[in-house]
């Protein structure tokens, strides 16, 4: 049986599909959600550190590497909670649900 330039041999399994779109289905409204709420610099962090870490272990050959990953990574969403918290009080805004009904 010969490949194609992909290295397909086969196409995918229907029910693989099936699980791909149900878990964007449910993904994708959560993911809208957090958006609205969290701020950007939090949220970068937080993407960020899952990208990072979930690559890196294919390229850190000892465990303790990656656990060290995983403090570095909660060190640095910590630092963007507590320098967005403090700008938020430099800029005398209470933290209080700040979302709007649109127009009506």
């Amino acid at each position: 049986m010969e490949r194609d330039p992909a290295g397909l041999t086969e196409p995918p399994e229907k029910s693989w599909v099936a699980a791909f779109l149900l878990g964007g289905l449910v993904a994708a409204p959560i993911a809208a959600w957090l958006v609205r709420l969290l701020p950007p610099r939090v949220l970068g962090s937080a993407v960020g550190g899952v990208i990072v870490v979930t690559n890196a272990r294919t390229l850190l050959p000892n465990a303790m590497l990656y656990v060290a990953l995983y403090g570095l990574w909660a060190a640095a969403l910590a630092y963007s909670v507590r320098v967005h918290l403090r700008e938020r009080r430099a800029a005398g805004t209470e933290l209080v649900d700040e979302r709007q009904p649109v127009g009506t």
